[in-house]
């Protein structure tokens, strides 16, 4: 191993003055003898890289990175809402409000015309349950235990908020482990500032969660790698094995777990193997729940074993989708730092090989599961498929930001740090912070520029689904939840007001379209290949065809109808929620002189917040594909024109600023 000097290394009595803790109880030589004086580990410990720093230093940086912590919550709940019209939401958010009810995500829809979200699959016997795993349908249950049915989806919307800021502030503790104080401010601001984590900052998809639980999973493995002690690495396995229950690919986590432990282990020793598994079997908690649920629950190990998504992985998408994957991630995801990143992680084996391989098997086989799935690519929205690699993005920024504090300290310098004049020494003092500052200073301004506008424009889509929602509690306020029906506005596809009014009202739902044939054509459309990945699954939809290939659309008329009438004879109340354009349609079709119910307007109200357009500023510089034929970069590279819409549909949801409709159907 190479000499360093003493702004990287330092000596050992010196470090583990600030940084190790003793041992309670390990045996001690007698005084004077220094070598045999120190506490006898129980697991070989990893030698940290950064210098020790004094109590006031590490306290001040400490400070520091909470006041940033609190500024970037402060900063993404500025564009918080409690509201969220996705279609993937929608199977996270129900399940967990049907969990904090049931111990169980799935349930048995009241009829085929029963609204169940896309991403539901259905088992033989009729039941359905998300194809997600259990981690967000807890927090969300969590959420209703504390705050029960009033405020529990409000709450609910907080988890990713809260989770983000936890990883924001764990990314700073992870990384002081391995660079300092200073580049661990620096790698929380690149965090803090990615374009990827401020759009899945307040979106209650399972990303957010899942950094925090990862950042703080793999902290406290490291404080184990260092320090010992059982509770630390029971804690680290249970944070990473929840993180599993939260997205199945955090299992990868295990093998960067696996490099921790073996480096660890004494061979010979045969309780410091049970000391070694201690991760791995807090890990297994979490993890075989979730297993033994799915099996019992849908008969299969995951719901994506019923869509064939959990073997949408080959070779030949790797070989395809690789370039267009590191460009995503340059232009975007990690703007700028990916090959100071990358350089790290590489540079780190010349110093510890352990951490080098640590944050290399973090890393790399994430990158390489993504590149090779069906999923992402193409003319898709970067934003869905970045946001499977944010859990991927701290390595990475780790890396950078040791190697761009450690390069300037290993450079020949013709004066010593004491020598020539106090400007000079000043100037050397301050090279390396001012010039990282710059550069993280720039990447983060850049970043948070460039996604201010796709904040205002999601901001804007759930604070209007926020303002419905409220409309339709305060006229809801004294009725019990299971004492209404509500036929939803389902227009604009995958994004729209009925995934959130399922979960924020907890209603029996119905689309206002339910009874038509027109109903969800995406959902009853025929695949290519029932063997091929597919997010819907193939049992739903030859279900939805063959059920509604049993009626007429008269019959479809007379189905709604039944369903109002028995509703109104049981004392519930009928309630359609739907733009004021489609009301008249609505009532034209189900409300006929001759049907025993009326319509009658409870509220009209135009929508709060007008959606900014979208400036599409993530690209800051021309695809390199090129045109066909042509070269990368060359004329014709430009996105094509929908590229903009396609965007704003996939993670906005649904018009700007729509006039509402509330009418409740009521006994003649």
């Amino acid at each position: 191993m190479p000499t360093m000097t003493a702004d990287i290394a330092e000596p050992v009595a010196e470090r583990e003055e600030f940084d190790a803790p003793e041992i309670p109880g390990a045996p001690t030589a007698p005084p004077g003898d220094f070598e045999r004086a120190q506490p006898l580990p129980a697991e070989h410990r990893l030698e940290p890289l950064a210098a020790g720093e004094p109590a006031t230093r590490r306290w001040a940086f400490t400070t520091a990175a909470v006041l940033i912590a609190v500024g970037f919550f402060v900063f993404t709940h500025a564009y918080w809402a409690p509201a969220h019209p996705g279609i993937d939401q929608n199977g996270y958010l129900v399940g967990g409000r049907i969990f904090a009810k049931t111990l169980s995500t799935g349930y048995l829809p009241a009829s085929p015309f029963h609204y169940v979200g896309g991403m539901w699959v259905q088992t033989e016997d009729g039941w359905v349950y998300p194809k997600y795993p259990l981690g967000i349908p807890i927090l969300t249950a969590m959420c209703f235990w504390i705050g029960g049915e009033a405020n529990g989806p409000i709450l609910t919307y907080y988890v990713s908020p809260l989770c983000a800021t936890a990883a924001v502030l764990g990314m700073f503790f992870l990384t002081r482990q391995i660079a300092g104080s200073f580049a661990a401010v620096m790698a929380q601001i690149l965090l803090a500032s990615n374009a990827v984590m401020l759009q899945m900052t307040n979106n209650p998809w399972s990303h957010a969660p899942a950094i925090g639980f990862v950042i703080w999973g793999i902290c406290c493995l490291m404080w184990w790698w260092r320090y010992d002690g059982l509770w630390r690495a029971a804690l680290a396995g249970f944070l990473l094995g929840f993180a599993v229950l939260i997205r199945y690919t955090e299992a990868l986590l295990l093998i960067p777990m696996a490099v921790v432990c073996l480096t660890k282990l004494r061979w010979t020793n045969w309780r410091s193997w049970l000391r070694c598994a201690t991760p791995l079997f807090a890990w297994l908690v979490p993890v075989a729940y979730l297993l033994a649920f799915n099996k019992l629950a849908m008969g299969t190990w995951t719901g994506y074993d019923t869509t064939n998504e959990s073997t949408g992985f080959d070779a030949t998408k790797l070989a395809d989708k690789w370039r267009g994957t590191l460009d995503q991630l340059y232009d975007v995801g990690a703007y700028f730092i990916l090959p100071l990143g990358l350089l790290g992680m590489l540079l780190l084996f010349r110093f510890s090989w352990k951490i080098g391989l640590f944050l290399l098997t973090w890393f790399v086989p994430g990158v390489i599961l993504y590149s090779a799935y069906y999923w992402g690519g193409g003319n898709m929205p970067r934003m869905g498929y970045l946001r499977f690699f944010l859990t991927l993005l701290p390595p990475l920024f780790v890396a950078a930001c040791w190697v761009m504090t450690l390069v300037p300290s290993t450079s020949p310098a013709k004066a010593g740090p004491t020598d020539g004049p106090l400007w000079s020494r000043l100037a050397r003092a301050l090279a390396v912070p001012v010039a990282v500052g710059l550069i993280v200073g720039v990447t983060a301004a850049l970043s948070v520029a460039d996604n201010i506008s796709e904040l205002e424009r999601q901001f804007a889509t759930q604070a209007n689904l926020a303002d419905t929602t409220n409309v339709v509690k305060l006229h809801t306020r004294n009725t019990p939840t299971s004492d209404v029906i509500l036929f939803c506005d389902g227009a604009g596809g995958i994004m729209n007001t009925v995934n959130h009014m399922q979960f924020a009202t907890g209603f029996e739902m119905y689309l206002a379209s339910a009874f038509s044939q027109t109903n969800q054509p995406w959902m009853r459309r025929r695949g290519n290949d029932p063997d091929q990945p597919d997010p819907l699954q193939p049992r739903r939809r030859d279900y939805l065809r063959e059920q509604y290939a049993k009626y007429s659309d008269a019959d479809l008329v007379a189905e709604q109808n039944k369903v109002v009438s028995q509703a109104l004879s049981k004392g519930k109340r009928v309630l359609v929620l739907v733009p004021e354009s489609q009301a008249g349609a609505f009532t034209r079709r189900y409300v006929k002189d001759d049907a025993p119910f009326r319509a009658d307007i409870l509220a009209t109200w135009k929508e709060p917040v007008a959606i900014p357009e979208q400036a599409d500023r993530n690209d800051r510089r021309p695809d390199r594909g090129g045109p066909p034929g042509g070269p990368p970069g060359g004329p014709g590279a430009a996105p094509p024109p929908d590229r903009r819409a396609r965007a704003n549909a996939f993670l906005g949801g649904v018009n700007p600023a729509r006039p509402m409709q509330l009418l409740e159907l009521k006994r003649k």
